[in-house]
C-alpha cells in the first residue's frame, strides 16, 4: 500500500469484488485459485444469518462440480429425500425426493468463503464510493482506495 497526496491509503489490485455474498465469494474463490490478484470488500467477516435457503438441483450441482467447490457444499447441505405437500394445514401427499440438495443461504455463502484462498485479501469494510475513468477505476472504503 502507498499513500496519495491526501493521506489516503492506496491498494492496487486487478479485481475489486464489492460484496461477499454468494456471487462475490464464488468469484473470489475462483479468481484466487487462478492466481488473479483480487480483493473482496464486505462489512461482514462472517455472512450473517439470513432466513432463506437455496435448492441446488442436478444442473446446479454439475456446475458446482466444475468449480471444484462441490464437495464442500455437498457436505454442508442436506439431500432432498421426500417432499410433503400440505394444504390448509393438512398433509395431502408425500412425494419422492428429487436429486437435489437444500442449504441455508448463509451456510452456503460461508462454505464458499471458507474456500477463498489466502492470496485473496478479504477487507471487512463498507464501500463508500466507486469511480470509473478511462485508465483506471477506483473503489473507496473509508480511508482506503482500491485502484
Amino acid at each position: 500500500m502507498e499513500a496519495d497526496f491526501q493521506g489516503v491509503q492506496l491498494r492496487h489490485t486487478d479485481v475489486a469484488i464489492v460484496g461477499g455474498g454468494l456471487a462475490g465469494s464464488l468469484a473470489a474463490a475462483l479468481l484466487g485459485r487462478a492466481g488473479i490478484d483480487a480483493v473482496v470488500i464486505d462489512p461482514h467477516p462472517v455472512y450473517p444469518p439470513d432466513f432463506r435457503c437455496e435448492k441446488l438441483d442436478r444442473e446446479q450441482l454439475r456446475t458446482l462440480q466444475l468449480t471444484g467447490l462441490a464437495d464442500a457444499v455437498m457436505s454442508a447441505s442436506t439431500p432432498d429425500q421426500e417432499c410433503w405437500v400440505a394444504r390448509f394445514g393438512r398433509l395431502v401427499d408425500k412425494l419422492p425426493g428429487m436429486p437435489q440438495r437444500g442449504i441455508l443461504y448463509d451456510t452456503l455463502v460461508n462454505t464458499i468463503r471458507s474456500k477463498i484462498p489466502s492470496n485473496t485479501e478479504f477487507i471487512h469494510a463498507k464501500v463508500t464510493d466507486i469511480a470509473t475513468g478511462p485508465e483506471r477505476q477506483t473503489v473507496s472504503s473509508g480511508s482506503t482506495r482500491f485502484l
